[in-house]
């Protein structure tokens, strides 16, 4: 009984935004133990509606929500994103098509292709509730495969949607050592920021300066543009048929190659099918190709377009991809404020 209320005695119990400093202060000792020079970011995930994580931003961006649901408010996956927001946070939304792991199984390839359009549909109608980012690299999640989460981050793309492409940040299966295993879900995201603040990571998150990669199996960089215009950006070039496409690339795996992958662009009135992004491959680079990691392909731009980069390892499989870059050859309708903040002159 002694040593039972010693314990109790040593136990603190923290709500609000304590209970957030608490969290942190944690994280930072444990960082501080690490052998490796690592910067730590606490982030929340909202699950009363939809899964949604919040990164950065003012504290107490968990709080007023959670007080709201204990008194009994329906919140929905915008309400969560719009206070994220209003703490001047980041917000991504996490596995689209559910959560159930790997071992789930997949559906059949009509099965996954039609939960597909049915999910772009509704995130294009609701601009996927406002979020920054959307998380597409799972390789099996919620009985769906990368190449159709790939596909859904197309068609988000090919309707207007410029929603940035994740990693994985909300696992559920995380536990020690399963990020180095293989056939788990670990894609991370990697970040173009001018620093290393919370603020310059929010920015390149916002505008589209990400690329994804599997940990393990490439430890590479990877970069896109489009003549002056940065990965992420969509750049109105009316009259331009053919651009200049940058690409940067390091560590190829041995017997690997890029992929400089195409999709159309179109604006469909709210209620008519979506626009297919109908994406094709329009160059193929070889590690011989990129001596020193750099190359330049000229890129057809008559209607509007976007272009992105994968990496394949020598059995073909996907480890690593960029944003996209987009051309548009008109100035676009509105497709919600994360949307139209990529779009340049």
């Amino acid at each position: 009984m002694g040593s039972e209320m010693c314990i109790r005695d040593r136990v603190r119990t923290v709500t609000g935004q304590d209970a957030l400093d608490a969290a942190q202060d944690t994280l930072d000792a444990v960082v501080a133990r690490t052998p490796t020079s690592v910067i730590s970011r606490l982030g929340v995930e909202f699950s009363n509606a939809w899964h949604v994580n919040g990164y950065g931003g003012r504290p107490g961006v968990a709080i007023p929500l959670y007080d709201a649901v204990a008194r009994g408010a329906r919140l929905t996956t915008a309400d969560f994103v719009d206070h994220i927001h209003a703490h001047d946070g980041y917000a991504i939304y996490n596995h689209p098509f559910g959560v159930l792991d790997p071992g789930s199984g997949a559906d059949t390839p009509a099965v996954q292709k039609q939960r597909v359009l049915t999910e772009a549909t509704d995130l294009t109608a609701n601009r996927v509730f406002g979020a920054d980012g959307i998380e597409i690299a799972y390789y099996l999640r919620g009985r769906v495969d990368l190449a159709n989460h790939m596909y859904l981050g197309e068609l988000l793309v090919a309707n207007g949607i410029f929603a940035t492409w994740t990693g994985v940040s909300d696992n559920h299966t995380g536990i020690p050592g399963s990020w180095t295993t293989a056939k788990r879900n670990n894609f991370v995201s990697q970040l173009w920021a001018d620093g290393t603040d919370e603020d310059s990571h929010a920015t390149a998150i916002q505008q589209g300066l990400a690329c994804v990669s599997l940990l393990g199996a490439y430890a590479g960089q990877l970069w896109v543009s489009l003549d002056d215009a940065p990965m992420g950006s969509a750049s109105v070039r009316p009259g331009v048929t053919s651009r200049q496409l940058g690409v940067g690339v390091t560590q190829v795996p041995t017997g690997g190659r890029v992929e400089v992958v195409k999709g159309k662009v179109g604006y469909a009135a709210s209620g008519a099918p979506l626009t297919q992004p109908g994406c094709t491959v329009v160059a193929t680079l070889r590690p011989a190709d990129l001596p020193s990691g750099n190359a330049e392909v000229v890129v057809a731009t008559e209607t509007s377009c976007f272009f992105y980069l994968r990496v394949r390892d020598a059995a073909g499989s996907i480890v690593a991809f960029t944003n996209p870059v987009i051309h548009l050859t008109s100035t676009p309708p509105s497709r919600g404020a994360v949307s139209d903040r990529r779009l340049i002159a």
